[in-house]
């Protein structure tokens, strides 16, 4: 009987130390990001923890300003990210525009300026653009992923 409950006990911790090991492999991924895919649509990619293991894209300078085409592997979703250069760009609009769903954000326009607009889900085709008005409106992307 001794031996079974040993073999029992050893067993248990053998499950125990498997699981425990799967479990920090796990756990950081999942942590990054409090969304995946089409729940992340509308919602900030800070406050969801998405800005923590996203990386840029694509990177494009007009107008005196940057976007940035951002992208999280945890919550697979994408957004644009932007800093304003100085205090004469002309009034912008960032945009990230998804095969079916665009989040919008108009810039304040003072050198150092900087923000983002809501996620969109990368199941979708994204890119980051800019719109602004000189006389005419004027119009750049990044490429799209």
């Amino acid at each position: 009987m001794t031996r079974i409950k040993h073999f029992a006990a050893a067993l248990a911790l053998a499950v125990l130390a498997i699981a425990g090991t799967q479990a920090a492999l796990i756990t950081p991924a999942a942590a990054a990001g409090s969304c995946w895919g089409s729940d992340c649509n509308h919602y900030d990619p800070n406050t969801l923890g998405c800005g923590s293991d996203a990386y840029t894209l694509e990177k494009i300078t007009e107008n005196l300003v940057t976007i940035e085409l951002r992208y999280s592997p945890s919550c697979y979703a994408a957004w644009t990210r932007f800093e304003v250069h100085s205090d004469f760009a002309f009034p912008t609009t960032v945009f990230l525009r998804g095969s079916s769903t665009t989040e919008y954000r108009n810039l304040p326009i003072y050198e150092g300026a900087k923000g983002w607009t809501a996620m969109v889900s990368f199941q979708q085709a994204v890119k980051s653009c800019m719109q602004w008005y000189n006389g005419g409106y004027y119009e750049i992307c990044t490429p799209t992923h």
